[in-house]
């Protein structure tokens, strides 16, 4: 396939017009000065919007909720491209100091989806942020395993706290899967979360509009409650910063579950006090060993505890003793007849203090 190199005004200017299928896979659209569209792999769309005249450099702070809507012709004019353009390719106008701010999806994502190149294979599929970090349970909190990251990308903390960041915030999960939502209309775009950011912006510079090319996310203050089993994590995300990529140490926070499901003296395994309380809850065919099942009933309530505590998803929390399904199942059994809700009751009681 031909690469084109299009120049618009003698500078290095790449355009992604929108997100398409080719073969059941999402490509990149590309459009050159002379209005020729041709196809590129995701993994290449981190290469685009680079403008080696830009010149102009600001750092500030600014709200998501204060981003708006601005039109791909606006800031396309920047780069005296007055051709028809679709608008799939999303961008926003944000005002500072009496300058408007234009910023084009693909700024955003090459800084909110660090790397692009290597995230871009994950974020155009549904519901794929589990491929790329997991939470795993670790005493009474929660760390994240880097599983879809490879080499020192596991260990840097400046791609592990912006990760954990999507995982515990409703606004920031819904914005890595509204990436997805976004590119089967065919657009290039995603939903803003909630939180303030701290920028430095690259760009053209004309009058009082700032074209931005380029964009460094330093950190994000979250302005929302984390979910349920996430409620310990910090509300300021790092996202650069020198000392954070020289970093060994994993990200964890402590995450404190639902009330009727923590855990005593750092461990979620029922005690034996609690255990004798929970026994009579069950048939003595069950507690004996004597019915089909072949794990040991405890064990499996042990991991059931924890998984609910964590809300580690199924499939992902290794029990004990059994599978995710031997689990799931006695869950479901118990949530049927009300026996869950009982074990919860003793649960909440003996742990109140």
């Amino acid at each position: 396939m031909t690469r084109y190199t299009p120049y618009y005004l003698g500078v290095f200017m790449r355009w992604v017009e929108e997100i398409a299928r080719e073969n059941t896979k999402f490509v990149a659209i590309e459009i050159d000065k002379d209005g020729t569209r041709q196809s590129h792999p995701l993994t290449e769309i981190g290469s685009f919007l680079k403008d080696n005249a830009s010149r102009h450099k600001r750092k500030f702070d600014t709200n998501f909720q204060d981003w708006q809507l601005a039109s791909v012709a606006e800031y396309l004019h920047g780069f005296g491209i007055s051709d028809s353009v679709k608008e799939h390719h999303r961008v926003f106008k944000i005002q500072h100091e009496q300058m408007t701010y234009l910023i084009p999806a693909g700024v955003l994502f090459k800084a909110i989806f660090r790397p692009l190149n290597l995230m871009a294979v994950h974020i155009f599929r549904p519901q794929s942020l589990e491929q790329v970090c997991v939470p795993t349970l670790k005493g009474a909190g929660v760390h994240f395993v880097m599983s879809g990251l490879s080499g020192r990308n596991q260990s840097c903390l400046s791609l592990q706290q912006p990760l954990s960041w999507m995982w515990c915030f409703p606004s920031a999960k819904r914005m890595w899967n509204s990436a997805y939502d976004y590119a089967c209309r065919g657009q290039f775009a995603c939903d803003l979360p909630l939180g303030k950011a701290r920028v430095v912006v690259k760009g053209r510079k004309k009058k009082q509009k700032f074209f931005v090319t380029e964009m460094t996310l330093l950190q994000i203050t979250a302005e929302e409650e984390p979910f349920e089993f996430a409620l310990g994590h910090p509300t300021t995300i790092v996202f650069h910063e020198g000392a954070s990529f020289r970093t060994k140490q994993p990200f964890d926070f402590v995450a404190r579950p639902d009330e009727a499901l923590s855990p005593t003296d750092s461990r979620w395994e029922i005690t034996d006090q609690e255990w004798r309380s929970i026994y009579p809850i069950f048939s003595e065919q069950e507690t004996r060993g004597r019915s089909k099942r072949k794990h040991d009933l405890r064990t499996l309530i042990d991991g059931i505890i924890a998984k609910l505590g964590t809300e580690i998803p199924w499939r992902k929390f290794v029990f004990k003793t059994g599978t995710w399904s031997n689990a799931s199942k006695l869950y479901g059994e118990c949530k049927k007849d009300s026996r869950w809700e009982k074990i919860q009751i003793i649960l909440a009681q003996s742990r109140a203090t």
